[in-house]
């Protein structure tokens, strides 16, 4: 018999339908036992009783907690895509038994499409975290690079936090969340990714870069977010392939009509066979109508393309690596002509 796979995951009251969207791909998805600890902040009672009962229908042992220290993150940096919920990550190997050696963090906006197994069985090599890397990296913000604002260099490299594999011995040896807190304490406007910033910073030149595949962000594939080329094409293409974990990261979530993303279909239909599916999140249709033509308009090609990648071999040449930018160097081409 497999050993359980010890998964955390947290949510308030307005991720409560997606963090059960993701439990279900899940669970749908993955073999063996799942040991699942999540970590609530004013979720309703009908949302827990949701949760409880889709652990019970796939037969895995499911555990909620309400943290006693909200507090402590009362002036921690928060938006409102990411909520003051995300700290509470910081303290999965509190939230564990001590039997748990390792555990998988993952976010609420993240569709799994292959066995989570796969990432169980990923080695760490000694580091106490892995993960992807996050290509905001390079992108150069009002205030800088976040690799300046954090004190590391390009070369360490730098990690999305939405899926982490932990190492929870070292985590508790290191007592991790107490020494980031301290740091919350003392320097509340750090970076510009909230908890990411701070894990990036700690962990820095000491985490295992895992495969994309792992966490395929929105940000990868150069779709609905200027200023940023998407992943290597080989690469990215390889990926779109075979993916275990879909991280729709950025402000556009599957669930929003504006939403345009090779895997939005697969979510939407996950949320339509889940104990969510009543659930309806209020929009502004017209706007977001508005935004979806904009979107349409500038990243039809790049989303062609990685609909493709999909299902067949593309060929590299025919990415394009600028997508937000293709139509306006066509322009100016035929001026010139």
């Amino acid at each position: 018999m497999e050993s359980s796979l010890y998964l955390v995951v947290v949510a308030d009251d307005r991720f409560a339908a997606p963090l059960g969207v993701t439990l279900t791909s899940i669970f749908e998805n993955t073999t063996g036992p799942i040991d699942v600890t999540v970590v609530l902040d004013n979720v309703s009672q009908a949302d827990q009783d949701r949760l409880r009962k889709l652990a019970e229908q796939y037969e895995h042992r499911l555990k909620m907690i309400e943290p006693e220290f909200r507090e402590n993150y009362k002036n921690a940096k928060s938006n409102q895509w990411v909520t003051k919920a995300a700290y509470y990550r910081l303290h999965m190997a509190e939230f564990l038994p001590p039997e748990a050696k390792k555990a998988i963090y993952i976010d609420t906006d993240i569709l799994c499409t292959s066995d989570l197994r796969r990432l169980w069985n990923e080695p760490l090599d000694g580091q106490p975290v892995g993960a992807v890397t996050d290509p905001t990296l390079f992108e150069k913000s009002d205030l800088g690079y976040e690799y300046d604002l954090i004190g590391t260099r390009p070369e360490d490299g730098y990690f999305n936090s939405g899926v982490m594999v932990a190492d929870l011995e070292q985590w508790r040896k290191e007592n991790v969340a107490e020494k980031i807190l301290e740091h919350i304490i003392a320097h509340p406007k750090f970076g510009r990714f909230h908890d990411q910033s701070r894990l990036n910073a700690y962990f820095a030149r000491r985490w295992k870069s895992l495969p994309l595949r792992y966490n395929l962000q929105a940000r990868m594939m150069g779709i609905q977010l200027p200023g940023l080329a998407p992943t290597d094409p080989k690469l990215l293409a390889a990926t779109l392939a075979d993916p275990v974990l879909v991280h729709f990261n950025g402000p556009v979530k599957p669930w929003q009509g504006r939403m345009f993303n090779p895997f939005k279909a697969d979510y939407q239909k996950v949320l339509r066979n889940s104990l969510w599916r009543d659930w309806h999140p209020q929009e502004n249709k017209l706007k977001e109508f508005r935004w979806f033509f904009g979107d349409f308009r500038r990243n039809w090609r790049q989303y062609q393309w990685c609909k493709r990648a999909r299902t067949s071999v593309v060929p590299v040449e025919y990415a394009v690596t600028q997508p937000h930018r293709a139509e306006e160097r066509e322009l100016e081409e035929s001026g010139r002509r």
